[in-house]
C-alpha cells in the first residue's frame, strides 16, 4: 500500500485558502490548488470557523439533470457537468422521483 504524503498548510497558505473558499471557490477548487484531499480542504475550513456553503443542484439544474439522466447521462457525467459529487445527483434524482437505472443493465 503506498504512503501517503502529508501536506501541511502555512498559515499564510491557510489564509488563503478561506479568503479564496469566501470569494466562490468549491472545496474541489481548492483541493486542487493547494494540492490537499478535498476533506481536508473542508476539514481547515470547519477548523477555522468558516460557514461551509451548502452544496448540490440548485432546483432548475435538477430539472435539466433530470432530462440528461433521461437521455442516457450517468450520475458520473452529469456530476462532472455541475462539478458536484455522484452521489448527491443520485440522491437528488431518486428523492425528485426519477427512475434510476440498474447500473449493471438489469431490468
Amino acid at each position: 500500500m503506498p504512503r501517503r504524503v502529508v501536506r501541511r498548510l502555512s498559515n499564510e497558505q491557510l489564509a488563503a485558502l478561506v479568503k479564496e473558499y469566501q470569494t466562490g471557490a468549491t472545496i474541489y477548487e481548492l483541493s486542487e490548488r493547494f494540492n490537499i484531499n478535498r476533506q481536508t480542504a473542508s476539514l481547515h475550513l470547519h477548523r477555522l470557523g468558516v460557514k461551509i456553503r451548502r452544496q448540490g443542484l440548485k432546483e432548475e439544474q435538477m430539472i435539466y439533470a433530470a432530462r440528461l439522466y433521461e437521455q442516457g447521462w450517468s450520475c458520473a457525467r452529469i456530476a462532472r457537468h455541475y462539478d458536484v459529487n455522484p452521489g448527491t445527483v443520485w440522491m437528488r434524482l431518486r428523492a425528485s422521483g426519477v427512475q434510476m437505472r440498474d447500473p449493471h443493465g438489469r431490468d
